[in-house]
């Protein structure tokens, strides 16, 4: 399918992949999106009480991240790193920001560990060729109608090769494997990968050929770990989000969520697992 370049007041077709498309434009459409399912998974309350997203320095230094990571010349050239700034006070990065704006302009420790995470990443370079020595773009943004459902739906990929091979990556704090499982658990990545999956194929009407995570640690030593998910993983991901998207689809104007009935509440299983007889599980 032909990527259609943004431009200001486009209408966006039925089913269509733009390329450059403002942060605040993409989140602005009417098309649902994985951030937003999970808001209805928690509640539709919590969806319909959610307002416009706001940038927050955490978000800043994550596009930072991403930007230095998958599109380093781009970086060099729109970045300003005042590595003699020791923080966000300083007259130099007020001066800066002025000028730049806050979101392209670095202080010492920020400049220190983005730096840090693109050196490490790139000193992965037997995977990370793999996507970046390809044909490819950055953030382009799907628009579809769910096949299951016929709700407007979209997603952005971080970096996705022509022939349909996807890589997201992911601040962390810890890569080693059961630290990361915990992870896709808490914020539903394997929901991500069967939604980005869906949305690809509802846009193309072809199956994605890869969807590969791209772990980094945020701190020092910045440890990698690329990875991809078990097939019982993306059967539970497929599963959650068609039952979200039914759901959604049901009512979408759904505003229930904020009472809940009294529960049994106790500690996490796996903690009372340590010094349990025997195994205890909940149906």
């Amino acid at each position: 399918m032909q990527i259609i370049d943004y431009t200001e007041g486009m209408e966006i077709p039925k089913n269509c992949i733009v390329r450059g498309m403002p942060n605040a434009v993409y989140h602005s459409t009417e098309h649902i999106s994985k951030s937003q399912l999970d808001l209805f998974d928690r509640s539709p309350a919590h969806l319909a009480c959610a307002g416009p997203i706001e940038p927050t320095r955490a978000m800043e230094i994550g596009t930072a991240i991403h930007t230095a990571i998958l599109e380093p010349e781009r970086f060099k050239e729109e970045y300003i790193l005042l590595t003699d700034a020791k923080d966000r006070r300083s007259a130099l990065y007020r001066d800066a920001s002025k000028v730049h704006g806050t979101e392209r302009v670095l202080v010492s420790t920020e400049c220190e560990k983005v730096e840090g995470m693109r050196i490490t990443a790139h000193a992965y370079h037997e995977y990370t060729d793999n996507y970046l020595n390809k044909p490819h773009e950055i953030e382009l943004s799907y628009f579809g109608i769910c096949s299951e459902t016929g709700v407007p739906i979209k997603c952005r990929f971080d970096l996705i090769t022509e022939c349909g091979h996807a890589l997201d990556l992911k601040k962390t704090q810890d890569v080693r494997l059961d630290a990361l499982g915990r992870a896709i658990l808490n914020y539903r990545y394997h929901v991500q990968w069967a939604f980005y999956s869906h949305v690809y194929e509802c846009v193309t009407g072809e199956p994605l050929k890869s969807f590969n995570f791209f772990f980094t640690e945020e701190n020092a030593p910045h440890s990698c770990q690329i990875a991809r998910l078990c097939e019982e993983t993306k059967q539970l991901g497929t599963a959650e989000t068609l039952e979200n998207l039914e759901a959604y689809a049901s009512n979408p104007n759904a505003t229930d969520g904020t009472w809940r009935a009294p529960e049994v509440i106790s500690l996490p299983v796996w903690y009372l697992n340590q010094n349990a007889t025997e195994e205890i599980i909940y149906e």
